[in-house]
């Protein structure tokens, strides 16, 4: 037997075994229950699950699917989630190898496989695999040195602040969420691993497997539920200041860097967007650390707007990027920190709840509520194991030239 046929037949062992873990971790994160206490059990009568019906796959097709104790059948998830990762992490190490780069884009597709999983099952994506995934990205650009550091930090703030502006417009113009900051979070991996191209090709045609999904989901939920029909609607968000001053800021910018072409357009577009970007991660590190620690939640348009006065500022005096970000994210942070002086954070009995967002999942589902990361995971998997990310920055540099990135 080949070297090579070793690798990756020990890659699909640890991939499998990897893919019984991320079974945990779809189920317990989003309920924010420990991922290392209990041990394995059976959902339904609680039994305590021994080794050797725990062997991922082969466990549950000896067993049928069904438990040793109460006979009450498994969901087919477990083994599905164990193959794919098993499958994904063989086809890595076939690709590139017994290589770090193998490693890298295997643990970066096994996340995105748990967020697609806990996305559209619980319409929610836990903060242990999107930021979890930001440090896994920036820890492998380092090893290129400081400048992949620098690339992938500015990637991961170009993919945050693209979503977050999305939202924030939506929000704007329709008076009521339009992204969660999930999704926000999960371009900031996405960005950070595939850099700044691949993130306006993820949002584009994660746009497009959205509305196909969508429709999808409307022939399958043809009418509302009762429990769904007697879900009232959320209350409109108001249009605040800063949310004026927010918009205002972009369009003069835009309109200022104008008088030199289209590239300066361009270029402080994706300013602007980095900007965005950088106000958000600084406010959810922030926020991770000690969620008292992040204030109001108007502040953080007001961050985002100090973050794109900041890196149009120092891109005018001639600062260049990336040391734009490094020191906007500094100033950013000061002002995050005098902000939770100035206004004591909100404690918990005070938060505003969206009714939608209380609403169990299925419920959401039937509304026509869809998961946005569901998409932008599968778009993201796509690049990164099969076109890869070289073929996305030909197209832009050969034919779309969209964005001058």
């Amino acid at each position: 037997m080949s070297d090579e046929i070793l690798v990756v037949a020990f890659a699909a062992l640890l991939g499998a075994i990897i893919g019984s873990f991320l079974n945990v971790c779809i189920l317990r994160l989003p309920s924010n229950q420990s991922i290392v206490r209990p041990p394995s059990r059976c959902p339904k009568c609680g039994q305590g699950v021994r080794w050797y019906d725990n062997i991922p796959v082969l466990s549950w097709l000896l067993l049928r699917g069904k438990c040793r104790h109460c006979r009450n059948p498994i969901s087919a998830m477990y083994p599905m989630i164990e193959l794919v990762v098993a499958l994904v992490w063989a086809w890595c190490a076939y690709r590139w190898g017994p290589e770090l780069e193998a490693l890298k884009w295997a643990l970066f597709s096994t996340i995105l496989v748990g967020i697609a999983m806990t996305d559209a099952r619980e319409f929610i994506i836990p903060n242990e695999f999107s930021f979890g995934g930001v440090v896994l990205g920036l820890g492998f650009a380092s090893a290129s040195g400081w400048n992949g550091f620098l690339a992938a930090l500015g990637g991961a703030c170009f993919g945050a602040g693209a979503i977050y502006l999305v939202g924030a417009m939506g929000r704007f113009a329709l008076k009521k969420e339009a992204m969660g900051g999930g999704d926000v979070a999960l371009m900031a991996m996405i960005g950070c691993f595939l850099g700044r191209q691949s993130v306006v090709a993820t949002v584009f045609l994660g746009a497009v497997v959205g509305i196909i999904l969508a429709l999808g989901g409307r022939l399958v939920h043809r009418s509302k539920p009762e429990t769904a029909q007697d879900l009232p609607d959320p209350p409109p968000v108001p249009r605040s200041t800063v949310d004026w001053l927010f918009f205002i800021l972009i369009f003069c910018g835009v309109i200022a860097s104008g008088v030199n072409g289209s590239n300066a357009i361009i270029g402080t577009f994706v300013r602007i967007l980095e900007g965005v970007g950088v106000s958000y991660l600084v406010r959810s590190s922030v926020g991770l650390l000690n969620r008292r620690l992040v204030g109001r939640d108007e502040d953080a348009n007001l961050l985002a707007l100090l973050g794109v006065g900041l890196v149009l500022v120092l891109g005018w005096v001639g600062i260049r990027q990336p040391l734009t970000t490094v020191l906007a994210g500094g100033v950013l942070l000061v002002v995050q920190i005098v902000l939770v002086f100035l206004r004591p954070a909100q404690s918990d009995g005070m938060e505003e709840q969206s009714v939608v967002a209380d609403a169990p999942p299925d419920v959401l589902e039937q509304l026509g509520y869809l998961p946005f990361g569901v998409s932008l995971a599968i778009v993201a998997l796509i690049i990164a194991l099969i076109t890869g990310v070289e073929p996305v920055n030909h197209w832009f540099q050969n034919y779309g030239k969209l964005l001058g990135l």
